[in-house]
């Protein structure tokens, strides 16, 4: 044990004292070899050197006699290699095992999200049906609906109508033309249309005016006449339209059957027909109640 122990001992002071390129605080060269990187050098203590029995190789500042010891640190190359390895090879491991993990919970959120996202999309496809169906009842309803106000409408305009069967409107006579008594003024006017000079009166069951007030230079309003006698008032309108119209004191007076303000409208958007048939010479007539 002492034998290997001081064989120990001679090596390391062979070592120390061999000259080499690396030197100490004091000027002292150190030994250094390829084979010492990785080594570890620190100070000894004098008295570790007398009990080892290791020659002094510099002082320090304060005079102390020192010595260098080489703590040799053993670097294994395949060992850190193989060592780096396997590190390398667990991390990996770990890393797949990580990431086989997040795609496994991805894929089980995606999963998750298709559910969801299909069950709404079910969802919005069956109310849409279902709103779809509402619209297109709707529809309908409008439709009949639409329907009933045309026929209620042309019901509202045949009554109209009928309650003005009766009626017989003037135009032409200016305002003050008819005095006192705008009946006379109307009396007249049909007996001269009928050519009945005679004491018997026409009965009406009003005559009066119609349209907004009149002023001085305002256009004649129209006279509007309900005659009691339908048959009677049937034969008048013919009779002035064959006059062409005619003249009475010194106006001329144009009279036309009284019709509902729709009608009228009705009239004025096939006027351009009206007025090429009559120009080709054809003859027309209205019908009840258009």
């Amino acid at each position: 044990m002492a034998t290997a122990r001081s064989k120990k001992d001679r090596s390391l002071k062979e070592t120390l004292t061999k000259p080499a390129g690396n030197r100490a605080d004091n000027g002292t060269t150190l030994p250094v070899t390829p084979s010492h990187v990785g080594r570890t050098i620190r100070p000894v203590p004098e008295q570790l050197q007398q009990q080892r029995g290791f020659p002094a190789v510099g002082h320090n500042h304060n005079g102390n006699a020192w010595a260098w010891q080489l703590l040799i640190v053993t670097h294994d190359e395949d060992e850190e290699r193989s060592v780096t390895r396997t590190f390398l090879e667990q991390l990996f491991a770990s890393l797949k095992t990580d990431l086989q993990i997040v795609k496994k919970e991805i894929s089980l959120d995606l999963k998750e999200v298709r559910r969801a996202v299909g069950a709404r999309v079910v969802a919005l496809e069956e109310h849409e049906a279902g709103r779809e169906k509402e619209v297109e009842q709707l529809q309908q309803e409008v439709l009949w609906l639409r329907e009933q106000q045309i026929d209620l409408q042309a019901h509202e305009e045949d009554l109209e109508n009928r309650s003005r069967h009766n009626n017989i409107r003037i135009r032409g006579a200016p305002i003050g033309a008819e005095e006192e008594d705008v009946a006379l003024y109307v009396l007249s006017l049909f007996n001269q249309i009928l050519g009945v000079y005679t004491a018997a009166p026409i009965q009406f069951e009003r005559v009066h005016r119609v349209g907004p007030p009149h002023l001085a230079n305002a256009p004649s309003a129209d006279i509007l006449v309900c005659v009691h006698d339908f048959p009677l008032k049937e034969r008048i309108l013919p009779m002035a339209k064959d006059q062409h119209p005619p003249k009475f004191r010194g106006y001329l007076i144009i009279t036309y059957q009284d019709l509902s303000a729709i009608t009228l409208q009705k009239r004025r958007d096939i006027r351009p027909i009206t007025s090429h048939l009559r120009d080709k010479g054809i003859s027309y007539s209205w019908g009840h109640p258009f």
